[in-house]
C-alpha cells in the first residue's frame, strides 16, 4: 500500500461521487488516498480493523479460509463499497479483503468515523444503505444455495447487469466458482451452455448479456420449480 498525496485527485473523487452529500466535512478532510496493487491485501482474516475504507476505483474480493482449508468467497466489491462499516458499531470477525485489480480507496481511522459520523443523519443513512446491500446479497446466496448452478449464475449475472450494464468484466473463474459454491469445471460448462443458447457471449474475461429476458426466465423458472 502507498499513500497518494494528490489534493486535486482527492477532490475529483469527492466531486465524482458527491461525497459531501453523505459524509461530514471533518471526515472528508481526514480521508487519505490509499493505493493497493493487484493481489495486495487490505485486511487479513481474524485481524483487527481500525481503519475505515471507501472503495473509489478498482475491485476487491472478500473471502475467508475455513478450518478445513476450503476458501469461501463472500462477495466482490466495486465502488462505492465500504470496509469497516459494521466494525464501527460492533466487534465483527474480519475477513480477507484483497485487491483483484489495482485499486484506490479513501481511508481514515474508525475513531474519526465514530467521532464525526455517529450523530450525522446523512452519514448514517449512507452506512445503512451499504449494510442493507451487503445483507441482501448474503441472504440471496444463502437462500438459493440449493438451486441449480444455472439459476445461481443467472441471478448473479442479472444483479451485475443492474449495476454495471450488459457488458461485464468477469472475475477469475476460481473466485467466481467459489462465490457460487461450485467447481471451475461446472462453471465453465454452465457458461458454455448459456453461450450456446445465445443468452450470453463470453470472450476471455468479458461477458456480454445478449438476452436478459431469457436469463430472467431461467432464474424465475428455477425458483418456481423449487416451490
Amino acid at each position: 500500500m502507498r499513500t497518494i498525496n494528490d489534493v486535486h485527485l482527492k477532490e475529483q473523487f469527492v466531486t465524482q461521487y458527491t461525497l459531501h452529500n453523505h459524509f461530514p466535512a471533518e471526515i472528508i478532510h481526514a480521508f487519505e488516498l490509499h493505493f493497493f496493487e493487484k493481489g495486495e491485501y487490505i485486511y487479513h482474516q481474524d485481524g483487527q480493523i481500525d481503519t475505515f475504507y471507501l472503495l473509489l476505483d478498482g475491485k476487491l474480493q472478500v473471502d475467508y479460509l475455513q478450518s478445513n482449508g476450503h476458501l469461501t468467497v463472500l462477495t466482490f466489491m466495486t465502488p462505492l463499497f465500504t470496509i469497516g462499516d459494521l466494525e464501527m458499531f460492533e466487534n465483527w470477525p474480519t475477513r480477507n479483503v484483497q485487491a483483484l485489480e489495482d485499486s484506490i480507496l479513501f481511508a481514515t481511522s474508525t475513531h474519526t468515523m465514530r467521532q464525526y459520523g455517529y450523530d450525522n443523519p446523512r452519514f448514517l443513512r449512507f452506512i445503512l444503505h451499504q449494510i442493507v446491500q451487503k445483507l441482501d446479497f448474503a441472504s440471496t446466496l444463502l437462500t438459493h444455495v440449493n438451486l441449480s448452478l444455472e439459476c445461481r449464475l443467472a441471478r448473479y449475472l442479472l444483479s451485475r447487469m443492474e449495476r454495471d450494464g450488459a457488458v461485464l468484466h468477469l472475475e477469475h473463474r476460481e473466485s467466481l466458482a467459489a462465490l457460487l459454491t461450485t467447481s471451475v469445471r461446472h462453471l465453465n460448462r454452465t457458461l458454455k451452455l448459456l453461450s450456446d443458447q445465445h443468452i450470453i457471449e463470453v470472450h476471455y474475461k468479458t461477458l456480454t448479456i445478449k438476452n436478459a429476458q431469457m436469463l430472467t426466465t431461467i432464474a424465475e423458472e428455477s425458483l418456481q420449480n423449487r416451490t
